[in-house]
């Protein structure tokens, strides 16, 4: 795909003597956007300020033709204002998008030159104060395998669209606006559900609907919202606090799910996501967790936090899925939208043969 650029900034760079400087924005994970430069002051650039003085090196871009992965390697200095080593430990950085551009610092309204977009790989530091990263070009995801393959288990994740378990919904309801079917959202006053639409619609000109009160457990309850039914379903993802502390791979915490008394291993290998304290933004797998004698959830995870874990830290907690039938319709009642493939024959169906004898 040929570079576009404006015709002043050809002309620019056309002639004997150029004065270029490079643009990065980064958007980490969290939401937070960081802009830099490699000149020697700061530059603003179609209203953001890009900030100079982040000492880094990089390899040369390179682009390739023959759609091989076309990455380059960063180097830069914890400065512990902007790029700090905690943001690096917790992950911030990785997978990160990434846009660099090229512009006339003379003259910035020439424009700019886009020369690469991507995203960050895993980030690493050092104890000299350094960090580095591979800048991952667009090409790299023609590399990873997109077909459709046949395996027993189940192939994607639990909450994707595929699966449709309403993992981490967030979405309250809001009065007088259309829903489709298969819509999932959130009432306050029932924080333990979420809602499907199962009859598409308009919701009704209230601000908090007077929904049928009922037990917790009583799911597929079915309530007219205007023109829109809704059914009910215990919330999946669940909030939770830390109560007791052994190691950052080893704690305790309070949670409220009913359904641990019928499935002991409700959350094991799911994940937990920090809302607060120094693990903040940070997700890690669940190895076990076990209801314990004083009612508490005991979490052991895969990998340890980057961050030491206090009392009274907060997060939601995603149950795991074995991603097997039997997981898939008695966890999650959700067996119609299992993706897996449990009876196709396998290798040692495939190698049989007649007996010679």
């Amino acid at each position: 795909m040929p570079l576009v650029f404006s015709s002043a900034l050809q002309t620019h760079l056309d002639g004997e003597l150029q004065t270029l400087a490079s643009l990065w924005t980064i958007e980490r994970n969290d939401g937070e956007v960081l802009r830099f430069t490699d000149h020697d002051r700061d530059l603003v650039f179609e209203g953001a300020t890009y900030l100079s003085g982040i000492g880094y090196d990089r390899s040369a871009i390179e682009d390739k033709v023959d759609l091989s992965v076309d990455n380059m390697e960063i180097k830069g200095i914890l400065d512990g204002t902007l790029v700090k080593r905690n943001d690096v430990r917790g992950g911030l950085f990785d997978g990160a998008r990434v846009t660099i551009q090229v512009v006339n610092y003379k003259d910035l309204s020439m424009g700019s030159i886009v020369r690469r977009t991507g995203w960050l790989g895993t980030a690493r530091q050092n104890n000299l104060g350094e960090f580095d990263v591979e800048l991952r070009g667009l090409s790299q995801a023609l590399s990873e395998g997109l077909t459709l393959v046949y395996t027993p288990a189940c192939p994607v994740d639990l909450g994707s669209t595929k699966c449709q378990v309403p993992v981490l919904t967030r979405t309250e309801r809001q009065s007088l606006t259309t829903y489709a079917t298969e819509n999932w959202m959130i009432v306050s006053e029932y924080p333990d559900y979420v809602w499907k639409c199962t009859s598409p619609g308009q919701t009704e000109d209230e601000t908090i609907l007077d929904f049928t009160i009922f037990d917790v457990g009583a799911s597929g309850v079915e309530v007219t919202d205007g023109s829109v039914t809704w059914v009910s379903n215990l919330r999946y993802d669940r909030d939770f606090t830390v109560t007791s502390v052994t190691n950052r791979k080893a704690f305790s915490v309070t949670l409220t799910e009913p359904r641990l008394a019928d499935y002991p291993d409700w959350f094991q290998e799911g994940a937990l996501l920090f809302n607060t304290g120094a693990n903040a933004s940070v997700s890690k797998g669940i190895k076990f967790a076990p209801e314990g004698s004083t009612g508490d959830v005991e979490i052991e995870l895969h990998l340890r936090l980057p961050f030491e874990v206090q009392v009274g830290d907060t997060g939601t907690a995603i149950p795991g899925c074995s991603k097997t039938v039997p997981d898939c319709g008695n966890k999650f009642g959700n067996v119609l939208n299992f993706q897996g493939h449990p009876y196709v024959p396998g290798d040692n169906y495939l190698k049989k043969y007649p007996n010679a004898k």
